[in-house]
Order: structure tokens, then C-alpha cells, then sequence
């Protein structure tokens, strides 16, 4: 690795990655690479040891722009925001994106330009989008990524709209709720990747288990699950479509919300 660049990192774990207009609605965001670092035993226990990314609102907390609406710079259209009547039901906790976006404005994160960092992506896998979708970002940085990291994957909510398309072409799977979604995705060329409400429910015959899903590892005896990182299944390349179990800690309302939505139309393109 470049000594100039272990004497920069040196005390940091992240990287502002890009600063500009969502894609999505034009409002300001940021992209934050953070795990630059191997982590070890500290690592995501579902993804494993891998670089995350963070789409964030420049101009405000997570929490406030999930309050307001205002996620919409960053999540678009996803079916896991907070509405009207309804309750968040998004994987991730609201914390962590916060505790990023603090360390963002104490000027926390190295600065430097993308190719830069090429090192330590050369050895370190990468997950596009652990927080916010990857739309809403240049697909330029998201292809850079994917040129020069010996990993890489990532996941859409806005497959359906034409600012995705090239992040199909990048390999990146479409987020989906229901059997009915994914074959849609699939007709339009995407794999999918989606949630259902039951652990030993998979629907879809031509859809695998993830393998990282301990609820469904739990509900079918068997005694150890694996990263996403050792998987690689969801990488580009694959050739399977993926489900998951409902999950975090917003578990309840998801499954709640995915047992109302299934036999609902999919959103027009």
C-alpha cells in the first residue's frame, strides 16, 4: 500500500467518497466509504469483513430526514421508509447512519480522490450501498468500484425507474417484497433480492435461501451460516436470484407490511 497513504489513514477508518446532487431529486448528499480498514471479530457479522458505504443527506441528521421525508434524496421510492401510517421498516438502524453522518461534519473522514484509495480497494471487498440507495449516487463511482475491488455487490430499490438501469448493467440486484415484484424485476433483466415474511417459506423454486439468514439457518436446524463476503452469491456475475427472512430491528412491522403487500401491483416504471 502507498506509505502516503497508510501516513493519511492513520487514525481514520473512512473516506468522503463523493459530495453532490441526488440523482434522485437533485437535494444535497454524500457518499462515505467507512471499514477501509479489515476489522477483524468487529466486523459486519451478516456481511463479514468488507468496506460500507453510506448515501446520506449532507444537510441534515438520518434521523430528521427519515421524520420530514427527506430520505427520499437518498431511498427514493423504497418500500422501507416511514409514510403516512406506516412505521419505518428498514433493515439498518437509524443510529449508525447518524453516527456516520456526526463524524462527516467533525471533518472526520480522510479527503482525498477516488483513486486514491485504489490500494486498499484492490484487497478489500465492497458493498455498494449499506445505507441509502445506490441510485441515488453517479454510477461512475459505483463502476470504480466494482473495476478495482476483488468483491463487489450491491442492492436497488429503484429498479424500476430508468436512473437504475446502469446499475443493472454494474450487476447490482433489485431490491424486492413480493413474488410478483421479482418476476417483474426479472422480466426487465434484473436477479432480485427479496425479503419474505417467513424463515421456511421461500416461494419462488428457482429462488436460494441467503445463506447468511440466521432466522432461516435457526428454522431449519442447521448449525452455522455463512458472510456475504464468503458467499459471493449476490456479486455480479451470479446467476441465482436470493431471498432473506425478515429481519432487524424493525422485524415486526416488516413482516406485518410484507403480508399486506403481497398481492399488491408493482410500481409503474
Amino acid at each position: 500500500m502507498n506509505r502516503e497513504l497508510v501516513r493519511l489513514l492513520r487514525g481514520r477508518t473512512g473516506a468522503v467518497l463523493h459530495e453532490g446532487p441526488s440523482l434522485l431529486d437533485g437535494a444535497p448528499i454524500v457518499v462515505i466509504a467507512t471499514a477501509l480498514k479489515p476489522r477483524g471479530k468487529n466486523a459486519n457479522s451478516k456481511t463479514g469483513d468488507a468496506v460500507q458505504t453510506w448515501i446520506l443527506r449532507r444537510d441534515m441528521l438520518p434521523i430528521d430526514a427519515v421524520r420530514s421525508g427527506d430520505d427520499a434524496s437518498i431511498c427514493g421510492d423504497c418500500f422501507h421508509r416511514a409514510g403516512p401510517g406506516r412505521l419505518r421498516s428498514c433493515y439498518p438502524d437509524i443510529r449508525m447512519p447518524s453516527k456516520v453522518w456526526h463524524a462527516y461534519t467533525r471533518n472526520t473522514y480522510l479527503r482525498v480522490h477516488p483513486s486514491e484509495l485504489e490500494p486498499i480497494l484492490a484487497v478489500r471487498p465492497f458493498r455498494a450501498g449499506s445505507y441509502g440507495d445506490p441510485a441515488a449516487a453517479p454510477p461512475e463511482l459505483w463502476a470504480w468500484a466494482k473495476q478495482h475491488a476483488p468483491l463487489f455487490w450491491g442492492y436497488t430499490h429503484q429498479w424500476h425507474l430508468k436512473v437504475a438501469e446502469p446499475l443493472r448493467a454494474l450487476g447490482l440486484m433489485a431490491s424486492v417484497e413480493s413474488e410478483h415484484e421479482a418476476e417483474h424485476a426479472q422480466a426487465l433483466g434484473w436477479r432480485t433480492f427479496r425479503v419474505r415474511p417467513e424463515a421456511t417459506k421461500w416461494g419462488a423454486a428457482h429462488d436460494r435461501p441467503c445463506p447468511a439468514d440466521t432466522l432461516w439457518a435457526k428454522a431449519t436446524n442447521r448449525k452455522r451460516t455463512t458472510t456475504c463476503v464468503q458467499c459471493q452469491a449476490c456479486a455480479p456475475g451470479g446467476t441465482r436470484n436470493i431471498t432473506v427472512t425478515a429481519h432487524g430491528g424493525a422485524r415486526r412491522q416488516l413482516v406485518n407490511r410484507l403480508v399486506a403487500h403481497k398481492r399488491l401491483p408493482v410500481l409503474a416504471a
